[in-house]
């Protein structure tokens, strides 16, 4: 399955071109423990400043469990889910 999402938006004056798929579901290694069944989705972003990519994985029980972006300089930024209390 795959649903795509194209914005353009206005950021602080900066106009932002942002695409955005599901694109299906995987097992994601977390600092937590490898979590099945989470739906992978790709974005990307672009405007003057340069390319912005990211990915996301979302799992319906314990939400985002990881995001890994890539700016345009090629910096790489990820989050990763590290705990879970309260279930």
């Amino acid at each position: 399955m795959t649903i795509s999402l194209w914005r353009h938006e206005e950021w602080f004056g900066l106009r932002v071109n942002t695409n955005a798929k599901v694109i299906k579901k995987v097992e994601i290694p977390t600092l937590y423990k490898k979590i099945p069944e989470c739906w992978q989705i790709d974005a990307r972003g672009e405007s003057k400043l340069g390319i912005y990519k990211a990915t996301f994985y979302f799992h319906p029980q314990y939400g985002f469990v990881r995001w890994e972006y890539t700016k345009p300089d090629s910096t790489q930024v990820i989050l990763d889910l590290e705990k879970v209390s309260g279930f």
